[in-house]
């Protein structure tokens, strides 16, 4: 009988071990993951500037030509 149980702890303490193992490797892919996640919303922050940028630079442009045609128009 303490062979046996001897036996059903080992199997427990591997089994335990491969738990703890896959409960690791899931641990460093969710760290993982959230370091991708955050580069990925600076970017998206990033590019979301440029945008408004880019937009304010190419409304003042059609302000400018519609000035310019404004004043071709008068001529």
């Amino acid at each position: 009988m303490y062979k046996l149980l001897q036996e059903y702890n080992s199997s427990l303490q591997l089994y335990n071990s491969k738990l703890q193992t896959d409960l690791d490797t899931a641990h460093e892919n969710v760290k993982r993951g959230e370091k991708e996640k955050a580069a990925i919303v600076e970017n998206l922050c990033t590019l979301r500037g440029q945008f408004t940028s880019l937009q304010d630079q190419f409304n003042s442009c059609k302000e400018a030509e519609f000035i310019v045609l404004a004043r071709v128009d008068t001529c």
